[in-house]
């Protein structure tokens, strides 16, 4: 089974995270699947952090002038909750990480971005997996076992890049080899686009078929990845984002 945790050893994503914030200073930042908090703690800006098991040991809050929790899933959080109105304003930057599932992440995406602005900029971890097991659906899948990292489970979430690419080919999409699975950055969004929305159904039948079990190399077959080296300085990032 091919490997392709060579193409995945860039700068770590939680030092890109940290540079990206300090460098497009975001005034609102929205992120799912907090958990342990270490990542909501590199926003400065007013945060929205969804979970639904936090487990925070430490100030992640520091010099936020607002900081939102919301015990729950991404689902029911969009379902009861309007991020613009918390905020009093879009989201400037958004962190996915939330359930490693394609379907949750596809619901993520679009629940987000309707709450965005075009120049938002929406960052999505795990979608470059090193090996197909470690992007087995189920965390307690006994190949795992097998795999080279069989501590590491990103689930299916890499099949988001394809799906974007094909049915949203407006969105600007930078696929960056952060280590140790890659970090997706999106922006040039469509707050009013329902087409992920409205598709959904038929997306999620799309994602699901690999007749000929190829599905997972003619990704990485078809995948253009940008190194972290290229995002090192304030004019790096600045060429491609701004908020």
């Amino acid at each position: 089974m091919a490997q392709y945790y060579n193409r995945v050893q860039g700068e770590n994503y939680y030092s890109l995270l940290q540079r990206f914030h300090r460098v497009l200073e975001p005034a609102t930042y929205l992120e799912i699947g907090s958990r342990s908090g270490e990542s909501v703690a590199l926003s400065a800006c007013s945060t929205i952090a969804i979970d639904p098991g936090f487990n925070i040991a430490s100030n992640v809050i520091r010099t936020k002038p607002t900081c939102h929790f919301y015990q729950c899933t991404s689902d029911h959080f969009f379902s009861k909750y309007d991020p613009t109105a918390i905020f009093g304003q879009p989201i400037d930057m958004a962190f996915l990480d939330g359930m490693h599932l394609s379907e949750f992440l596809l619901r993520d995406f679009y629940n987000t971005e309707r709450h965005s602005k075009k120049n938002s900029v929406v960052m999505i971890h795990d979608c470059l997996p090193g090996e197909e097991l470690i992007s087995l659906r189920s965390s307690t899948d006994p190949r795992r076992e097998s795999a080279q990292r069989p501590d590491w489970w990103t689930g299916d979430v890499w099949k988001i890049l394809p799906v974007l690419k094909k049915h949203r080919n407006d969105l600007k999409i930078i696929a960056i080899d952060a280590d140790p699975t890659g970090l997706i950055c999106i922006t040039n969004l469509n707050p009013s686009s329902n087409v992920l929305r409205d598709d959904y159904n038929k997306i999620l039948t799309e994602m699901n078929e690999d007749l000929d079990g190829g599905a997972f190399d003619k990704f990485w077959s078809d995948v253009s990845i940008v190194p972290t080296s290229n995002f090192q300085t304030k004019e790096d990032i600045w060429k491609h984002f701004w908020i």
